[in-house]
């Protein structure tokens, strides 16, 4: 690689809650510092919205022309490999965002990124 570390690369990591759910094909950026989790994830981890904390962050740049905040932070556990070699990492995620006609939401079809215990 011209740049270690300049490029995006795709995993698939285990986030540890109340519920361990295996996640794939997970686009890792490290030059981001916006780490976002969807409201469904969040139910599917077993989530609720009372173990979010308040969150002072602003996006910029993510709705052309405005700024947003979160709706809320959670730190959660995060594995990255496999039983026989891993490296947890407590990440924070930021919870899905207002838009200025309502919670921003992205579509994805979650039955094949997704295996929960």
């Amino acid at each position: 690689m011209p740049s270690p570390g300049g490029y995006a690369f795709v995993l698939n990591p285990t986030i540890v809650a109340q519920r361990t759910c295996k996640f794939f094909r997970v686009l890792i950026d490290d030059g981001s510092s916006i780490n976002i989790l969807y409201r469904d994830t969040m139910t599917k981890l077993g989530l609720k919205a009372e173990d979010l904390e308040p969150t002072r962050t602003i996006f910029h740049g993510i709705i052309p022309g405005l700024s947003s905040s979160p709706i809320g932070r959670v730190r959660l556990d995060v594995l990255f490999g496999d039983s026989g070699h891993f490296r947890p990492k407590p990440i924070w995620f930021e919870m899905k965002m207002p838009g200025p006609k309502g919670l921003i939401t992205i579509v994805g079809d979650y039955r094949k990124s997704l295996e929960c215990a």
